[in-house]
């Protein structure tokens, strides 16, 4: 199932149930935005060093990489591919785990 403004939020707590509280806490409008920074603040930090957790993170991104929403599209290039990949203790797990579209990505 493609990723929308509309579902992304359920989605994310289906694969991401430990979230629900940080994702209730946040008080962005945003669905899309919600997600990103829960994600990228709370779940992708916890991952590291955990193989089972590095996978549904970087399953995740290949979803959330297929979406044709605007604005999914909008924080996935800004903020997750822009900003939080290109951190130090990420740039290892990307070259080891990444996916054919986040390879696809990065290499722009």
């Amino acid at each position: 199932m493609l990723l929308t403004s509309g579902n992304i939020q359920e989605e994310f707590l289906r694969t991401f149930p430990q979230a629900a509280a940080a994702v209730e806490a946040d008080d962005g409008a945003d669905p899309a935005g919600r997600v990103d920074w829960v994600f990228r603040h709370d779940v992708m930090p916890h991952a590291i060093g955990d193989p089972a957790a590095l996978r549904d993170v970087f399953a995740w991104i290949e979803r959330l990489l297929q979406s044709t929403d605007s604005m999914i599209d909008y924080w996935t290039a800004v903020r997750l591919l822009g900003r939080t990949l290109g951190w130090p203790e990420w740039v290892p797990l990307v070259e080891a785990h990444a996916g054919p579209l986040l390879a696809t990505a990065m290499s722009r």
